[in-house]
């Protein structure tokens, strides 16, 4: 198998200690904060992330202390598997987030090691 289907989103953070981390990488995403010049992005990515990290804490402990779209995608991936193995198809399935773990650098790396050459 030389597939991969790749369910890509920004991701969330999944407990309160990863909210800093979380609105930092989704503030710096440039297509989030459309500023192309990095240097200006990444400094304003550092403000507003610090700026809205207690609301957001308070919002996450809210609803049970992170953020439940890893979950939900992970109930994704797992039906789509379910399904493509019911049809007799055959491709691996890999969660990705560009704002949390695993990160979209760091599965498409591995996936290439393991020989997924085809990415969906």
């Amino acid at each position: 198998m030389s597939r991969v289907i790749l369910l890509l989103n920004f991701g969330g953070p999944e407990t309160l200690a990863d909210v800093k981390d979380f609105l930092f990488r989704l503030f710096d995403d440039p297509w989030v904060l459309r500023i192309p010049f990095t240097p200006l992005r990444k400094c304003l990515a550092w403000l507003l992330s610090r700026g809205r990290e207690s609301f957001s804490r308070e919002m996450y402990a809210k609803i049970g202390g992170g953020s439940p779209l890893k979950r939900l995608t992970e109930s994704q991936r797992e039906a789509l598997a379910k399904l493509l193995r019911e049809s007799g198809k055959q491709a691996e399935i890999r969660t990705l987030y560009s704002c949390s773990p695993p990160f979209i650098e760091d599965v498409i790396r591995d996936a290439s090691e393991k020989g997924l050459d085809t990415f969906l």
